[in-house]
């Protein structure tokens, strides 16, 4: 079972079974937790994660009955892997090539406030699990095999350590917390039962419905920080569409900050892996959505504070409404094409990307066209060309590139006429003999 979550990955198959023979040298018990158990226990793993480009991507989560930070030390010992190392938590994070594997000493927790960080003390296995947030998140595959002191063997490697109906949870799609205070000790866990239930494309069971909504009011609890962190993820997620959909039924924006909305149409338009291919942060792409897409009761600017975003998310929320603001422009058909593409070109990638697939119309096939195409069109000839027709280097050489570019786009120059464009700025201007060019002749050295 578990080659399938290594076998594309050389680096990774090299860090987990280091882990697993010093683990089993130090009779430290082991289990594989998280996401790769629920995409293992589906049989999802070579459909969810087939492609070997995204493979580093995978989380790998081993859950320690034991000191994790001392495995994790002698792991790197043996192979020469990084190691990241927290303390406070018991936690540390092996390095290896592009792959990584996190360890956490199983624990227990204790919440002393509503929206407060956990106090923790180590604990087995199973109150390991019963800390966690969804049935469906509190389920073990044992890796490795230990003889207890009563003689006794644990659970075999590959056992499914499940206390709370997880798998019968995962095969009907269901979202549902351990207990019923559960979003009262992490409102967060609001957000991430929003991700989750896109993710398996599933619901929430009933008594968690009930309990999300009576507890929505427990987000206030959250500082800036812990909520940006956790909307960051949801935004992030490959299931980040659906995921909006049921922030949105659960109105997790409006509680957070009043007048903000997540509308139907930045649903349907979140795309992380098309943000990806445009080489745009999925987050900074919300973000320009939601400026473009912005009513005008919006809080605009009460977000950045309040979502606790990134200097780049911030100016993609403000590109995103200057672009909103400049539609009708970048719409106007009688509108030079280097004008229009002046106007997108001084906003970030992020806006002109959404822009590209939220717009219908002239705006939106010429925001598609820019993204496309035209940001990409470029003077026919190169500086340093123009530098021996006599341009002088600094401000002005860039003058003439835009000049050349712009003219290439409004249809003035063909794209690859270098002859043409020198003649275009012959006509435009007499320039000075060169000493740069190619046909001037060399001066005579002269000594000091």
């Amino acid at each position: 079972m578990f080659h399938r979550i290594v076998e594309a990955s050389p680096s990774r198959r090299t860090l987990f079974e280091a882990t697993l023979v010093e683990a089993n040298a130090r009779r430290l018990h082991c289990y594989l937790v998280g996401g790769a158990v629920r995409d293992l226990i589906r049989g999802h793993w070579s459909d969810s994660h087939s492609n070997a480009a995204a493979d580093h991507d995978i989380d790998i989560d081993i859950a320690c009955e034991g000191d994790a930070i001392a495995l994790a030390r002698a792991v790197t010992d043996r192979l020469g892997a990084t190691l990241h190392t927290h303390s406070n938590f018991g936690t540390a994070t092996l390095e290896l090539g592009d792959s990584r594997i996190d360890l956490a000493r199983t624990r227990r927790e204790h919440y002393l406030r509503a929206g407060a960080l956990p106090e923790v003390e180590p604990a087995g296995i199973d109150a390991d699990l019963a800390r966690r947030d969804f049935t469906v998140n509190a389920m073990a595959l044992s890796l490795t095999t230990e003889l207890g002191e009563d003689g006794e063997t644990e659970p075999q490697a590959g056992t499914v350590v499940d206390h709370f109906g997880g798998v019968r949870d995962l095969e009907r799609g269901l979202i549902r917390i351990l207990h019923d205070s559960s979003f009262q000790d992490d409102p967060t866990r609001l957000i991430r039962a929003c991700r989750y239930a896109a993710r398996l494309k599933g619901r929430f069971a009933p008594a968690t419905s009930r309990a999300a909504r009576r507890d929505i009011e427990f987000l206030g609890r959250l500082s800036n920080g812990r909520f940006g962190d956790a909307w960051r993820l949801l935004i992030a997620d490959p299931a980040a569409s659906g995921a909006l959909v049921q922030a949105r039924r659960l109105r997790i924006s409006q509680t957070w900050l009043p007048g903000w909305q997540v509308t139907r149409i930045l649903a349907a338009h979140q795309n992380p892996a098309l943000a990806r291919h445009w080489n745009v942060e999925p987050a900074q792409f919300y973000w320009a959505l939601t400026g473009l897409s912005a009513a005008g009761a919006a809080p605009l600017d009460e977000i950045p504070q309040r979502c606790a975003l990134t200097k780049a998310e911030r100016r993609a929320l403000d590109a995103g409404g200057a672009l909103r603001a400049a539609k009708s422009g970048l719409g106007r058909r009688s509108a030079p094409l280097s004008r229009i593409v002046a106007t997108l070109r001084r906003e970030p990638a992020a806006a002109t990307a959404a822009a590209s697939v939220l717009w219908r119309g002239v705006a939106g096939h010429r925001s598609e066209a820019f993204v496309d195409t035209w940001q990409y069109v470029r003077s026919p000839l190169s500086a340093p060309r123009l530098i021996e027709l006599g341009v002088v280097p600094g401000p002005a050489l860039g003058g003439w590139l835009d000049a050349l570019r712009n003219a290439v786009l409004d249809g003035n120059l063909p794209p690859d006429g270098s002859a043409e464009a020198e003649r275009w700025i012959q006509s435009r201007r007499r320039l000075p003999p060169s000493p740069r060019g190619s046909r001037a002749k060399p001066e005579k050295e002269t000594e000091p």
